[in-house]
């Protein structure tokens, strides 16, 4: 819900003193309108990035599974060749030609997994890296949104303050200083004059 002072501190915007300077108020006011625009856009920024976590996190789920399945070819095409080989041997014989074109059917397949193989997971990598990313730049944005809250939240309170008080506002132009005339009356010295009298 919307704190109603921000309103009213809005409201204070065109806001001048006699010299036509800005005053406390409309200088606050300027300050919260900055905070709330750039929330906007963080909050529409974070909206985007949230969808792409969501897409790229089912992305990143269904390669998984195909990498996991080209695994699976994988491993059943190595087992085919060592089997074939074996059969060979045991055979003691090249074996026959149906054997032979077995073994190099399993090993051109095997090639070709081997290369569908690492271009998925180049790819998965580059999907898992992109997806930290987006995840650290929805973090990082809502704490930033969350300190710029927290700065309008103070300047809220330092301006219900000040309308508690009247709104007097305090000049230091009226604090004595040093190097005043008041502050030199308290500090003049006073000068003895040496009467030297003459004998008659």
């Amino acid at each position: 819900m919307r704190d109603p002072r921000i309103d009213e501190l809005l409201e204070k915007l065109d806001e001048t003193d006699d010299q036509g300077n800005p005053t406390r108020r409309a200088e606050m006011a300027e300050r919260v309108k900055g905070y709330l625009t750039e929330v906007e856009k963080l909050r529409a920024e974070i909206e985007i990035a949230t969808r792409q976590v969501v897409y790229l996190t089912g992305r990143e789920q269904d390669m998984k599974i195909q990498i996991e399945e080209r695994a699976e070819d994988r491993k059943a095409l190595i087992n085919d060749v060592q089997d074939a080989k074996i059969e060979s041997v045991v055979l003691r014989a090249d074996g026959p030609p149906s054997l032979e074109k077995r073994i190099q059917a399993s090993k051109e397949r095997l090639v070709e997994v081997e290369q569908d193989f690492e271009y998925q997971r180049e790819r998965l990598e580059t999907v898992t890296g992109t997806l930290r990313a987006r995840r650290r730049f929805v973090k990082s944005t809502q704490d930033l949104i969350a300190m710029r809250m927290n700065g309008i939240q103070q300047i809220l309170e330092a301006f219900t303050k000040m309308s508690a008080e009247g709104d007097r506002p305090q000049s230091l132009e009226t604090t004595p200083r040093d190097g005043t005339a008041a502050g030199h009356a308290r500090t003049r010295k006073v000068r003895r004059v040496r009467v030297i009298r003459r004998r008659r």
